[in-house]
C-alpha cells in the first residue's frame, strides 16, 4: 500500500487514545508476515525503550495510552524488525532520523526504504543511511532498496499522517470514531460488524443491511478474527 499525501486542515492534531494492547492487536491484524507480529509485551518493551509514547517511558503499566502517530510508528517498527533490522538500529536510525528532519517520531512522518540491515530515508533526491550516521548510498541505489509500505496519508501542510490503511477495506483515522478500525471511507466499526454477523444469517444480509459491499465485510471479519486470533514469533 501507497504512502498518500492529501489536502488538509490539519484536522490530523486531535488525537485518537489506544491502549498497548490494542495496539499489539492491530499491528498482529496488518502484518503481512505471516508468522511474525508484535505482542502486548513487545509492544511495552518498545514503549519502556522509547520507541513508543515516550512521556509513558517510566510510566506504570495501567496509566499508559499512546497515540496515532505513536500507532503507526509501531507500524513501520513491526515492517523493520519483519525485515530482520534489530532495535538498536531502528533506535539508532529513528535518532538520526528525528534530528536530519527536525520531527518526532519521524517513522510516523517519511518514507523509509531497507537494503540488508540499514535503513534509509531520502535526502535530496538521494538515499542517506540513519543506521551508518548519514553515509548516502550510491545513486543507482535508488531504485533497488524496497520501501517501508506503511499504507499511510499525510496531511499535505501540517506532514503528519492522518490514516493508515493496514489492510484491503480498512482504515484508522484519528478524526473518525475515536481512530477505531473502520470499513474504508466509513464510520461503520469493524468491531460493530464482527459482533452484528455473529447473530445474522448470511454476509449477504449484513452487507446489505449495512449498505456495505460483501468484500467489506468479508475484510472487517477477517480484520477483527487477525486481531483476535493472529501470533506473534519473536521479541
Amino acid at each position: 500500500m501507497a504512502t498518500m499525501t492529501v489536502p488538509g486542515n490539519d484536522s490530523s492534531r486531535r488525537r485518537a487514545i489506544y491502549l498497548p494492547s490494542e495496539v499489539a492487536s492491530y499491528l498482529r491484524a496488518a502484518s503481512p508476515v505471516a508468522t511474525w507480529a508484535p505482542s502486548s509485551r513487545q509492544v511495552y518493551s518498545w514503549i519502556r525503550r522509547g520507541l513508543l509514547a515516550p512521556g509513558f517511558r517510566h510510566a506504570p503499566e495501567v496509566a499508559i495510552v499512546v497515540d496515532f502517530d505513536d500507532l503507526v510508528t509501531g507500524q513501520a517498527i513491526s515492517l523493520l524488525r519483519a525485515a530482520g533490522i534489530s532495535l538498536r538500529a531502528i533506535e539508532r536510525a529513528e535518532e538520526f532520523f528525528a534530528d536530519l528532519y527536525g520531527v518526532d517520531r519521524p517513522y510516523a512522518h517519511r518514507r523509509f526504504w531497507t537494503s540488508g540491515h540499514d535503513i534509509f530515508g531520502e535526502l535530496h533526491d538521494m538515499l542517506i543511511a540513519g543506521t551508518r550516521g548519514g553515509q548516502l548510498a550510491m545513486p543507482f541505489m535508488k531504485e533497488l532498496p524496497p520501501a517501508i509500505e506503511t499504507g499511510l496519508a499525510f496531511d499535505s501542510k501540517s506532514g503528519r499522517p492522518i490514516s493508515w490503511l493496514p489492510a484491503s477495506h480498512i482504515e484508522l483515522r484519528p478524526t473518525m470514531q475515536s481512530g477505531q478500525p473502520c470499513v474504508s471511507g466509513t464510520p461503520i466499526l469493524t468491531t460493530s460488524i464482527w459482533r452484528y454477523a455473529r447473530g445474522s444469517d448470511t454476509l449477504g444480509m449484513v452487507a446489505s443491511r449495512l449498505g456495505l459491499d460483501q468484500a467489506e465485510v468479508e475484510a472487517a471479519l477477517a480484520w477483527e478474527h487477525a486481531r483476535a486470533y493472529g501470533k506473534g514469533a519473536r521479541a
